[in-house]
Formats: structure tokens, sequence, C-alpha cells
């Protein structure tokens, strides 16, 4: 967090903050080519719509790049339930330090790009796949 608005934003940066800067229904499926930004620019809709409510307070590289942020923050939460449940507590501390100090988790949480959304996301995924799972085999629904 110390560090997001100390780089400049880079095109691809750029690109998403333009595109966030679109109402909303521009930005929902289906892509159709008036809505040049997401017709070039190709990422998930969803990063964009979270990224145009922070646009809201402010348009520098800080808020551009904050919900990356958080959502790499919120991937070390993500990922201790996920060590938590599939192993135990211990394992649970051991993944979301790894993750903690994971190069390129931490770059990714630094870049206003899709990455770090994509990374909690699939955490989020197994989590809900490994409690449904889980409650399956035992018989408790």
């Amino acid at each position: 967090m110390h560090s997001l608005g100390s780089k400049r934003l880079w095109f691809d940066e750029i690109g998403e903050a333009v595109v966030a800067k679109t109402i909303i229904p521009d930005l929902l499926p289906p892509y159709i080519a008036t809505v040049q930004g997401i017709y070039y620019h190709l990422s998930p809709p969803l990063d964009y719509i979270i990224l145009h409510f922070f646009l809201g307070s402010g348009t520098s590289e800080f808020f551009i790049r904050l919900p990356a942020a958080i959502y790499g923050i919120l991937s070390i939460l993500v990922i201790f339930l996920v060590g938590k449940e599939m192993y135990g507590v211990k394992e649970g501390l051991i993944c979301s330090f790894l993750l903690a100090i994971c190069p390129k988790a931490i770059y990714y949480s630094q870049e206003a790009r899709m990455y770090s959304l994509f990374l909690l996301l699939s955490l989020l995924s197994l989590f809900i796949f490994h409690r449904i799972n889980k409650s399956c085999n035992t018989g408790k629904y």
C-alpha cells in the first residue's frame, strides 16, 4: 500500500482506467463494438465495474491501483482460510505467510490490472468448492 502511487501508470493500467470511467451499462455484456474500451481491452468486466466506483474518490495512481492492493490483501486472508480448512491452522498461517512474501503476488497487487482479482476469486472458488465437497461427503448440507 505504501508505494501504490509512486510509479506512473503504464499503458495497460491507463487502458484499465479509461475503460472503467465509462458508464456501467457499457461495461456489462454483451460486448459490443461500440464500446471501444472493452472491445479492444478484453478484460473481465467485474474489475472495471469495481474500479469505476473507486475512481469516484480520485483519479490518481493510488486510487487506480487501490482495488488491486485490496484484492491482494484479501487473498492473504482467503488463502489462510483455504489452508486452515484443508489442513489446519498452522498450515493456513504458512500459506498466508508465503503468499504475503511472494514477489509475483506483491507485484500484481500493485498493478491496476485484473490479476490480483483473479487470484482472490480463484482462492474463494477453491475454498467454497472444498466446503461443499466436505459437506457432501459428511452428509451435512
